[in-house]
């Protein structure tokens, strides 16, 4: 096994003293959505969220690969937490 780590926190969770405690990294997730949504969200589908998440496992496959193994990830949905537990399963 990899040995690494995925933890996936609520947007009022304290995450760095965690990410500094964990050595890791910490991404939010809501982030990689606003880049390319108006204010407010307003063109929010479910096409766009996919093309987050998929954005969402290029990059913990980029720290995973440069020796990070403490990864927070907060400000997902419970599918897509469902979703990433399935992918770590495979990964590892």
């Amino acid at each position: 096994q990899n040995g690494y780590c995925f933890i996936c926190l609520s947007l009022t969770f304290r995450t760095v003293p965690l990410k500094d405690k964990l050595q890791g990294v910490h991404i939010d997730s809501g982030w990689l959505r606003d880049y390319h949504l108006t204010k407010g969200w307003k063109n929010a589908n479910k096409k766009e969220a996919q093309m987050a998440f998929e954005n969402l496992l290029f990059i913990i496959n980029n720290y995973l690969k440069n020796g990070y193994k403490n990864i927070l990830i907060d400000d997902l949905l419970y599918d897509k937490i469902v979703k990433l537990e399935k992918y770590s399963k495979i990964k590892n």
